[in-house]
């Protein structure tokens, strides 16, 4: 199991520190056309925080165009140990991007901020929207498409948070890999802590914390009957498709997992 950065390390959102991956650029530059070097060893290096990161392959193209890259930020431990490898001075925080509580709602809004900085810088720069064009625009949209989905969040939160816990609520699944964000979900909606929890589903605060902390990664089946049953969650209209006749009949690879999930994951299908 992939080691994950501490809780605290969300704080690397705020402080983006100069400390951090001083040596952490891994693309050769030196192919790059003379604007881009000149930008890059200017003070005018604008410093970006990847989220839903990947394996960084769009963010590599940033960097080339003069971009520095301090965070990286991607749930799938496979992309994650990819970064690592070939970034290693590179920090990465393992985690998906939900606001579990206001300490991540206040970093949130703060992350917002920074996006619509480096954004209204982009915006600003009309040498290089004039020279590059398509590269400005790709930019431009890499950036405005974090900032959407973390106003996203936001907008969720605010939702689960104002909601009347005593009238229910509808949660929307369409990947199973989703689930523990309906558990943590519909625990905030309740408006339950922690403590409350643990003691309704017969488990201890530590473990509820734990669990919510790593998305469920590590929690037995068990356990998780116990938190849906705790929460009193129900099904309404479920349906499974089972497609039979392209059922995979192989063991997956990782390198055919990475590319599943780059395609929105659509099912891998036999040839």
């Amino acid at each position: 199991m992939q080691t994950r950065q501490p809780k605290d390390s969300i704080d690397i959102f705020v402080r983006a520190e100069d400390d951090f991956c001083q040596e952490q650029n891994c693309v050769d530059t030196t192919k790059s056309n003379s604007a881009n070097s000149q930008l890059q060893n200017s003070q005018d290096t604008l410093p970006i925080i990847s989220i839903f990161s990947g394996a960084l392959g769009l963010d590599l193209g940033l960097e080339q165009a003069g971009f520095q890259v301090r965070v990286a930020v991607e749930c799938n431990k496979f992309a994650a140990e990819t970064i690592r490898k070939n970034c290693p001075h590179l920090p990465v925080i393992e985690r998906k991007i939900v606001i579990k509580d206001e300490k991540e709602y206040t970093v949130t809004q703060d992350l917002i901020g920074e996006f619509k900085k480096s954004i209204a810088a982009i915006e600003s720069d009309e040498a290089r929207k004039t020279n590059d064009p398509d590269g400005w625009e790709l930019m431009r949209s890499s950036l405005q498409s974090h900032l959407d989905k973390l106003k996203a969040e936001i907008t969720e939160y605010e939702r689960l948070t104002s909601h009347d816990r005593h009238s229910p609520i509808v949660l929307k699944l369409n990947d199973l890999d989703y689930l523990p964000q309906i558990l943590i979900k519909a625990r905030m909606a309740a408006k339950l802590s922690h403590q409350e929890l643990a003691n309704l589903a017969g488990l201890t605060e530590e473990q509820i914390k734990r669990y919510e902390g790593n998305d469920y990664e590590d929690a037995s089946f068990l356990d998780v009957r116990f938190v849906i049953d705790a929460l009193d969650i129900k099904i309404q209209n479920g349906e499974f498709l089972i497609p039979l006749d392209t059922l995979r009949r192989t063991p997956i690879t990782k390198e055919e997992l990475l590319t599943s999930q780059t395609r929105n994951r659509e099912p891998i299908r036999r040839n």
